[in-house]
């Protein structure tokens, strides 16, 4: 074998020797932009939760930058004013400063509210990339660090309507026999009797007046009342 052999095939061995630390970096390479890709997926997607969030917070700080027209700002008598502004008026004219200082006072048993062990929804708070080196987690194991709990009424309350429809059947003998209604389901249509349960509360036992007791069933439900509930 000739020197001109000897060296052409170190050649060949030192060609195929980078050739597979450029294999290997390639496919390094193609790993990372999977990750980059995962993590840029991420990012879009807390992105599009910010910018919606800054929204939403820009919408509430023009409530404040704007405020609500009622019988201290404007012409309008606080006959007109709506509910809110109403509660707020009547809480300032009532509200009057106490000797005692604000807070727990001395003596008070405190309460906490506890938790619940089988809650109505769980809603799942998960990181999608580290916050360090940015890579994906999608597909790592995961526990549960802390629990917090949070209560809340369903809002809109939106009334339930129902139709009462009373069948027909005719026996053998001949009799035409007829489904009965509930005491309470009159012709026509009637309110029923959670809703007659809570004008009532808010009429005997809260002396809301007739006037107010519209609009407080209204604004929260939805629902335009008249005299004949009663």
């Amino acid at each position: 074998m000739t020197e001109n052999d000897i060296d052409m095939e170190e050649v060949v061995r030192r060609v195929i020797s980078r050739n597979i630390e450029l294999s290997s970096l390639v496919s390094f390479l193609e790993i990372e932009k999977a990750s980059l890709v995962a993590r840029n997926g991420s990012l879009e997607t807390e992105k599009a939760s910010l910018v919606a969030e800054i929204a939403e917070l820009r919408k509430q700080l023009s409530r404040f930058e704007v405020p609500a027209k009622d019988s201290h700002n404007s012409h309008i008598p606080p006959s007109a004013e709506s509910l809110k502004a109403q509660a707020i008026r009547r809480t300032r004219s009532l509200r009057k400063p106490g000797g005692r200082p604000s807070g727990g006072q001395t003596g008070h048993k405190g309460t906490t509210i506890q938790m619940r062990e089988t809650p109505d929804t769980v809603k799942r708070h998960v990181p999608g990339f580290c916050t360090r080196c940015g890579l994906s987690l999608s597909a790592l194991p995961e526990t549960v660090s802390e629990i917090r709990q949070s209560i809340d009424i369903p809002l809109p309350v939106c009334p339930v309507v129902t139709n009462h429809e009373s069948i027909e059947k005719i026996c053998r003998c001949g009799h035409c026999n007829r489904g009965t209604f509930p005491a309470g389901v009159k012709p026509g249509v009637s309110y029923g009797a959670n809703l007659h349960a809570v004008v009532a509360y808010l009429s005997v036992v809260q002396h809301v007046p007739f006037k107010r007791l519209v609009e407080t069933v209204k604004d929260f439900y939805g629902i335009e009342i008249s005299q004949g509930i009663y």
